[in-house]
């Protein structure tokens, strides 16, 4: 099967976190029986990064992209979009009778949690998204939350929408391995650590104390740009950054992983800790909870001294932070390896072209 994956070959953005992730997919076809390729012609690459520089200084224009592609009809089985296409209308009459998977997003618990009673807002948001991807063969949510709050506003589109976790090439899971239990070591991972929790989870560790530490054998270890500056002195490593193999050689000697984002983000790195072996500490998000289940802590109070009594609850009781770790492993290993999740994209592309 041929699969395009349509999406720019260069964002002038270069921090823009969705051109890295669609990118990803194309090594979809190095774990299925795929093959994958880039298709978007090099005049969308061109209108799209020009259309995104003018719309910052003129909001209000509307989109004028080429959506052309660089192999005809019968060359590409379907095509994969990371997002929803910036001018819909237009990319979905390019594609022509290309069947077409769009992955997308939908309002998390959050914001919902905001809307009137009348949830007229959610609607809204439903309806639109569903005018965008009415054409779509597929549409994609990353989280099985995310899928059914849209079907709860949309449930005339239930025949089309999927959830399939994140495909994340390159992961690995190696056999479990019990944690050294003569240290309890707590591992932070996040370049941008003020937005993922780090002040926060120093203040905790703060408030356990130097000598707390020391009895129970406790060391920390931070990588982040970021580095606030504890008030006890506790054995803290601190890396502004760290090669990929190095920061998953401390995942594997770490305890405890703890992170906190602010945002929306997926958390890749919460499910290399968890393959791993670490007991994760987090907020409990609904992406979070997709990720991560019943097999860590999830806490919706982040204070600092709710982190500092579940640090100290996990320091404490060696055999429920095993038990955590173990089973976070084993649910990684059974939902997020890459080629368990190519395997699916596998199935739903070959149902979608059965159909077509």
């Amino acid at each position: 099967m041929n699969v395009g994956i349509y999406y720019p070959a260069w964002m002038a953005d270069r921090h823009n976190k969705s051109h890295k992730v669609a990118r990803m997919f194309v090594q979809l076809g190095d774990y299925a029986e795929l093959k994958t390729e880039f298709v978007a012609s090099e005049n969308y690459t061109r209108t799209l990064n020009i259309h995104q520089l003018l719309h910052r200084l003129l909001p209000a224009l509307p989109p004028l992209i080429d959506y052309g592609i660089k192999k005809t009809e019968d060359e590409i089985d379907l095509i994969y979009h990371y997002g929803t296409p910036t001018d819909p209308a237009t990319f979905f009459k390019a594609m022509k009778e290309i069947p077409v998977f769009v992955t997308t997003g939908f309002m998390t618990d959050e914001h919902t949690d905001h809307l009137s009673e009348s949830l007229t807002e959610g609607q809204q948001k439903a309806d639109e998204l569903a005018r965008s991807l009415e054409k779509a063969a597929v549409i994609h949510f990353i989280t099985k939350n995310s899928m059914e709050r849209f079907l709860s506003y949309r449930p005339d589109f239930k025949e089309k929408s999927l959830a399939i976790p994140f495909f994340r090439p390159g992961l690995t899971a190696p056999e479990y391995v019990r944690p050294d239990r003569s240290r309890v070591n707590i591992l932070f991972v996040a370049i941008d650590g003020k937005n993922k929790g780090l002040f926060n989870l120093i203040e905790a560790l703060d408030l356990l104390g130097q000598e707390y530490m020391e009895i129970h054998k406790v060391d920390v270890t931070v990588i982040s740009k970021d580095k606030p500056k504890p008030k006890t002195n506790y054995r803290l490593a601190w890396y502004p950054k760290l090669p990929y193999h190095e920061v998953l050689r401390l995942m594997k000697e770490a305890s405890v992983f703890v992170v906190f984002p602010k945002n929306e983000s997926y958390g890749l790195t919460l499910v290399e800790a968890m393959l791993a072996g670490c007991t994760i500490v987090t907020d409990d998000h609904e992406i979070r909870q997709d990720i991560v289940g019943n097999t860590g802590i999830m806490l919706d109070n982040k204070s600092a001294a709710n982190i500092a009594r579940t640090l100290r609850v996990l320091i404490e009781d060696t055999c429920w932070r095993e038990m955590l770790g173990q089973s976070a492993f084993f649910r990684a290993q059974q939902l997020f390896l890459p080629q368990l999740v190519a395997r699916q994209y596998e199935k739903s592309f070959q149902a979608i072209c059965h159909k077509a």
